[in-house]
């Protein structure tokens, strides 16, 4: 796998992170607000029904939860070798790759034309692929 699928797949990761915690957050929002609600206005068979329809919310936030926790070991690992790009080229990448800047917005972050910021974005890519395939390497 080269360097630039790397990042992407494992942008597209952290993009995910975000999204699960943000769902769970919602989800446990919404489960507050409806316990209170069916105690006052079911009755007691239908707070039995939604008891059970709390119990599935309850279990679908907590698979938000883990997906989002199994998602961050991978991010950090993803943001620490990024960090340990120095200079320009580990700026890049870390504004296309963990910020999810667009290209132009990237060029605007670092005052640069294009061109530099892609001369940046490539030599910053080697980097990380120099760094893989010494991890790769040594097992």
């Amino acid at each position: 796998m080269d360097a630039q699928e790397y990042l992407e797949q494992h942008a597209g990761l952290m993009r995910r992170q975000k999204w699960f915690l943000k769902e769970y957050e919602q989800e446990k929002k919404s489960i507050e607000e409806l316990i209170p609600l069916c105690s006052r206005l079911l009755s007691p068979k239908a707070q039995k029904e939604k008891a059970d329809q709390i119990r599935e919310y309850v279990a679908y936030c907590n698979r938000l939860l883990k997906q989002a926790k199994g998602a961050e070991g991978e991010a950090e690992k993803i943001r620490g070798l990024i960090e340990s790009i120095s200079g320009a080229e580990g700026r890049v990448l870390q504004l296309r790759y963990v910020e999810g800047c667009t290209w132009e917005e990237v060029c605007e972050r670092v005052y640069t034309s294009w061109p530099s910021v892609r001369e940046k974005h490539i030599k910053g890519l080697q980097l990380v692929q120099d760094i893989i395939d010494t991890q790769e390497a040594s097992g």
